[in-house]
């Protein structure tokens, strides 16, 4: 099998449900694990497959962890806004 590069959150988010749907709960949610550290925004893009996926595996205060534990990036004012 080939390795996945761990940078292609698409394919890696894809990966994780299919492998939530496949009744592989345990699975996907370790994969979701990996994805919300590496990009917790492309992560959570999908939350409530996430939030699924952490739930069938009966994980979900791992999940509530990982979202109180992430740090926004900085402010960019080059983007708009107040």
């Amino acid at each position: 099998m080939a390795e996945l590069d761990p940078k292609n959150t698409t394919l890696l988010i894809t990966l994780a449900e299919q492998l939530r749907r496949a009744n592989k709960p345990n699975e996907a949610a370790d994969l979701y694990v990996s994805i919300l550290k590496a990009d917790f925004v492309a992560g959570m893009s999908q939350a409530s497959n996430v939030e699924q996926a952490f739930e069938q595996a009966g994980r979900l205060p791992e999940l509530m962890k990982i979202i109180q534990d992430w740090t926004p990036p900085p402010f960019n004012p080059s983007f708009g806004g107040g």
